[in-house]
């Protein structure tokens, strides 16, 4: 009989701990640098003599004038550095002539001459919306570099990078064209509201300071076509191939979900599909990342496992294979992560040395930042990278605990195949169910507080979605590589594609289905959120400072208790006793926050123009920001869509007490009534009416008096019907007129004047509103216009200027926060202006 002494000495042996990984101590100190310089913004002179002279420190103690651990911290001080100064150019340093410092937040027509750098893609149409007051059509966007522009009879040299959107398809364009550009242009503009993502930092980390907006493809011509030798005008070509090969292969129903998957191109799915994904929690499979990268690497490595490649091939062919995704995906910061860890991989193995995982994230992390610093606060890349070090971390955790007992594998051999692959299909399942529930509950604070999601059946959803994902993915690439040899070799594997995406698509309209499947929230706060990832990040990479397990779990749970704690509501108020009224910048459109003494909140008018989920979603990010979760009451001043389209997509996030409008509300039959009457049934809010002379209950002395229209309305439209509230508190008054005009306007001017301290411009500040009938009627100290800019804006603010008042415009201002404290005092501040009236 053998022995089994030396099989149980080889299953004794200690597995290999985590390996020292001196990159991601660098990786750390080049994003240590890009945080210092987004935090106190030091001049470029800064960093260069503190980098200059850490160098050659670092320089003199290498050579042996100094102790290990100085030379250590020297460099790393010199690298800290070089990531504050690379993140100082980046961000800060422009050449003069940058088209950036000529566009004004206003649009302006403009005749340039700019070079293509991307190629153009295609937006598809919006969804039809009965809530969309402004129908949308197909549009194309493009990067270009700008060159010259025209001033007059003469052009001058210009600079700089600027999207184009072009109403419409544009055809034959490609990257690398020279184009003479007929658009308007505009600055990116900075959020008009707190909570709201920040699109310009976005824009201005991508170098893009300008849009550029042209209403028809026959505004853009070429002058001149690309050279054929540029590798930018190979790589369109190379995307228009695929494109089309998508096209041909693969049914138009699933043909956007391919084009995503496949070429990165999400512009063509529309909204409702994209939200689909989001509340599933399952938007990281449609969204480029590492997660594709590594299926099709992996799966080459596989067939060399079969040993149906050789292994120096498989290793090269996976080299190209993600070199070639990298580059139809325009080399998106997830994959340029995951393609550097491959190819790092891949360059090890065929050297016969080992590739330690965290050093291959640490050297794609490294090229990432030092390409674009700013890439650090992309929600995107964050959670890449956050994803791949919680796979390492359990990947160390299981090598620790020990392989299987060679014994026990002895005897696994001998079992039954049928028993052996039910054995190992069981152990990958529940291997990629842990991967994914470890993911999850790390990446979940993130999402909460970028998205306001939270999807818990993201859990087993994932491991279940990615075997159909795989497939699709591995037979898009195998059509696209056979419809070079044959179309018809193609037909199958796009047949192939085409099932799987349609299998996914069937199990997120099967979970939409399931209720509640997701959740809104407002989502933990920034110290929350880098105290927890910081702690996290310590944990994986520090294995000299990590704690016992049970202490941590420990850890992580008092942490989650604090961030609940700091869910509760808070207000912008200077005292408890204090009223709070906020105009949010809602474009052209209403949208009035009213929080009470009494912790009571009500919103008048919910709306704005063009899609719905606009105006929806800055006031949610408002809300969220304030962390109210409900609104006791809100309150529509009449029927025109910009002032309640947004409330059937806020019914869906925020519970709501009631919802008043007037007795006139609903007397005309408009599809888009129709939707909000169903919203505000379907979510089970009480429809009340209320009209002049009514009072609405609201505790801490706060008096809410309804001034118009009479119970049977007024003749005349919508306008003239409009709710008219005036909120008293603490002797002061705050009138909102909604849309009101004539001859509704003429009966409220006809009552007794109504001496207010603040008030909203009727009608967005239109001129037929009556600005200065309206001003001395009702004597306003502060007016705020909630709405767009037009031509006659100017003569209105005038008119109320002439009356006294100050004038304050959500368009330009941002949103306007007027706080009244219980003694009577009144401060109004402005968001985006950073303006204090008191």
């Amino acid at each position: 009989m053998p022995k089994v002494e030396p099989l149980k000495a080889a299953a004794g042996e200690q597995p290999p701990a985590a390996p020292e990984q001196p990159l991601v101590a660098l990786l750390a100190a080049l994003a240590a640098g890009v945080v210092v310089d987004w935090l106190l913004a030091p001049s470029w002179a800064v960093w260069l003599a503190l980098g200059f002279s850490s160098l050659l420190m670092w320089l003199a103690s290498a050579c042996g004038f100094a102790r290990p651990r100085i030379s250590l911290v020297l460099l790393l001080l010199a690298v800290i550095c070089l990531g504050g100064g690379r993140r100082h150019l980046h961000w800060r340093l422009y050449a003069p002539d940058d088209l950036g410092f000529f566009a004004g937040s206003m649009a302006e027509p403009l005749c340039l001459e700019a070079i293509a750098v991307s190629g153009p893609q295609r937006e598809t149409r919006p969804a039809p919306d009965p809530l969309r007051t402004i129908p949308g059509g197909d549009a194309t966007r493009l990067r270009v570099r700008v060159v010259r522009l025209r001033d007059g009879r003469q052009w001058r040299a210009a600079s700089g990078l600027a999207v184009l959107r072009v109403d419409g398809h544009l055809l034959g364009v490609e990257t690398g064209d020279h184009l003479r550009i007929f658009a308007n242009v505009n600055a990116a503009r900075s959020p008009g509201n707190p909570g709201v993502f920040d699109f310009a930092a976005r824009s201005r980390a991508k170098r893009e300071l300008t849009l550029l907006r042209a209403p028809h493809p026959d505004c853009i011509k070429v002058s001149a076509p690309a050279s054929v030798w540029s590798p930018a005008t190979w790589r369109h070509r190379l995307r228009t191939a695929c494109q089309q090969t998508i096209n041909q292969h693969i049914g138009p129903e699933q043909a956007p979900l391919a084009s995503a998957v496949l070429l990165g191109a999400r512009g063509r799915i529309d909204d409702q599909r994209t939200a689909r994904w989001q509340r599933a929690g399952a938007f990281h499979l449609l969204a480029i990342s590492g997660l594709h990268v590594g299926i099709l690497a992996g799966a080459v490595l596989y067939l060399a496992r079969l040993g149906l490649l050789r292994r120096r091939t498989a290793y090269y062919l996976a080299m190209a294979l993600v070199v070639f995704y990298v580059v139809v995906t325009e080399g998106r910061p997830p994959v340029a992560r995951a393609a550097v860890m491959v190819i790092v991989y891949c360059v090890g193995r065929l050297q016969g040395r080992q590739a330690w995982a965290a050093n291959s994230l640490a050297i794609a992390g490294l090229i990432v930042l030092l390409h674009n610093p700013d890439a650090l606060f992309n929600t995107g890349v964050q959670l890449s990278f956050l994803a791949v070090s919680i796979v390492l971390a359990v990947i160390w955790t299981r090598t620790k605990q020990g392989e299987q007992d060679p014994l026990d594998r002895l005897i696994a051999s001998t079992r039954p195949v049928c028993w052996r692959v039910a054995k190992r299909v069981a152990s990958s399942a529940g291997h990629l169910v842990v991967i994914s529930t470890f993911i999850w509950l790390g990446a979940a604070p993130l999402v909460a507080a970028r998205f306001h999601l939270v999807s818990p059946l993201a859990i087993p959803l994932s491991p279940l979605l990615t075997f159909p994902m795989a497939m699709a993915l591995l037979s898009g690439f195998a059509m696209i590589c056979l419809n070079v040899v044959s179309p018809y070799l193609a037909v199958v594997p796009g047949q192939l594609c085409d099932a799987s995406l349609g299998v996914l698509e069937n199990a997120l309209q099967r979970v939409e289905g399931i209720r509640p499947h997701f959740a809104w929230t407002a989502g933990p706060e920034a110290w929350w959120l880098a105290v927890f990832y910081g702690g996290l990040l310590l944990y994986i990479y520090a294995p000299g400072w990590r704690p016992a397990r049970k202490w941590a779990w420990t850890a992580c749970l008092v942490w989650a208790a604090v961030g609940v704690g700091a869910q509760q509501p808070k207000s912008s108020a200077e005292s408890a006793a204090a009223l709070v009224c906020t105009f949010i910048d809602v474009g052209h459109g209403t949208a009035v926050l009213l929080e009470l003494p009494d912790q009571r909140t009500l919103l008048y008018d919910a709306g704005g123009l063009g899609s719905p989920e606009t105006p929806a979603g800055k006031i949610a990010s408002v809300l969220w920001s304030k962390k109210i979760s409900h609104l006791d009451a809100v309150i529509l001043s009449h029927a025109d869509a910009d002032h309640y389209n947004a409330l059937p997509r806020l019914l869906e996030r925020f519970s709501v007490g009631a919802v008043y409008v007037s007795p006139v509300m609903f007397e005309n039959n408009t599809p888009a009534l129709h939707a909000l009457a169903a919203a505000i049934r379907d979510a089970a809010v009480p429809l009340k009416e209320i009209y002049a002379a009514d009072r609405l209950s609201a505790g801490g002395n706060v008096v809410l008096d309804i001034l118009h229209p009479p119970r049977r309305g007024v003749l005349g439209g919508d306008n003239a019907n409009s709710i008219v509230l005036v909120c008293s508190f603490a002797g002061r008054r705050i009138i909102l007129p909604g849309d009101l005009e004539s001859p509704g306007l003429e009966d409220v001017l006809a009552e007794e004047p109504l001496d207010c301290d603040i008030a909203m411009a009727p009608h967005h500040g239109s001129p037929r509103s009556r600005p200065s009938g309206f001003a001395a009627w009702c004597n306003p100290e502060t007016v705020i216009i909630s709405g767009g800019i037009h031509h006659r804006l100017n003569e209105v603010t005038r008119s109320f200027q002439k009356a006294g008042a100050a004038v304050l415009h959500t368009a330009r201002d941002g949103a306007v926060e007027v706080v009244i404290a219980a003694d009577g005092r009144i401060s109004v501040r402005a968001w985006r202006q950073r303006v204090f009236i008191k």
